[in-house]
C-alpha cells in the first residue's frame, strides 16, 4: 500500500484545517495534588527532557496523563467463503442485500484514465498493479485489462483504451466492486463504473459502449 504510485479516493474535498475539539473536558483530579493518586484509569507518565534543565541545573521532567482508547473495530468478511451481495459504503459491508439487473462477472471503470498514463510502459505496469490491488479488496479477481494505444502516432485506435475491466469470480464479487468504485475518484477523475459482456471480455473485445 505505501508504494502505490496512484491513489483511490472516496472523495477530492480538501479537509479543514483541524482545531481542538470541544468535547475533550479534562476530568476531575486533573492534574492531582501533591501526593494524591490520579483519577482511576489515568496513568501518569514522566518524560525527562535532555535539553532543559532546572535553575540547579538538573533535567526538567515533563508530567502527562494518559488512558488507553480502544480502536474502533471494522468488519472485512472473507471474500473466499462470504457468497452474500452485500453493499459497501466506503468503510464496511452491509448486511443489506443488494441486487442489480443485468449485474455480470466484469466491471468496467470509465472516466479514470487518460491515454497519456498508459504511454510509458513502467507508468503502466505500476498502474496495472495498483489497480488490482485496489479490485482484491472486493473479492477474487481472475483477471484485469487495461487497454492501451500503440506507441506511434499512427497506431490505429484501441478499443476500450483509457477504460480498465475487471473480471472477478463471481457475481458478489463484482457487485461489491461496482457498488463501491462507482462516483468514487482517481488521479483525480470520477469513475464511472458499470458491468461488461462477458462473452465479449472473453473474446478480447473491449469496444462494447453500452453501460448498466
Amino acid at each position: 500500500m505505501a508504494n502505490r504510485h496512484y491513489v483511490f479516493a472516496d472523495h477530492v474535498e480538501i479537509p479543514p484545517t483541524r482545531r481542538p475539539t470541544t468535547d475533550r473536558v479534562i476530568p476531575p483530579g486533573l492534574p492531582p495534588a501533591d501526593g494524591q493518586d490520579p483519577p482511576e484509569g489515568w496513568t501518569p507518565i514522566r518524560i525527562q527532557c535532555q535539553y532543559v534543565t532546572e535553575p540547579d541545573g538538573t533535567p526538567s521532567t515533563l508530567l502527562l496523563y494518559s488512558r488507553p482508547c480502544a480502536a474502533p473495530q471494522h468488519h472485512w468478511p472473507d471474500a473466499s467463503t462470504d457468497d452474500r451481495p452485500e453493499r459497501y459504503d466506503g468503510r464496511r459491508w452491509s448486511p443489506e442485500p443488494l441486487e442489480v439487473e443485468g449485474a455480470t462477472r466484469v466491471v468496467r471503470l470509465a472516466e479514470m484514465l487518460s491515454l497519456d498514463q498508459l504511454q510509458v510502459d513502467d507508468e503502466y505496469q505500476q498502474l496495472v498493479e495498483d489497480v488490482s490491488e485496489e479490485a482484491r479488496r472486493f473479492g477474487d479477481l481472475v483477471k484485469a485489462v487495461i487497454p492501451r494505444p500503440g506507441p506511434g502516432a499512427d497506431d490505429p485506435v484501441v478499443a476500450g483504451a483509457g477504460k480498465v475491466f475487471l473480471e472477478y469470480a463471481s457475481l458478489t464479487h463484482s457487485i461489491r466492486c461496482w457498488e463501491a468504485m462507482d462516483g468514487r475518484w482517481f488521479a483525480r477523475r470520477q469513475i464511472v463504473a458499470g458491468f461488461y459482456p462477458e462473452d465479449m471480455f472473453a473474446a478480447g473485445d473491449y469496444s462494447c459502449d453500452g453501460q448498466n
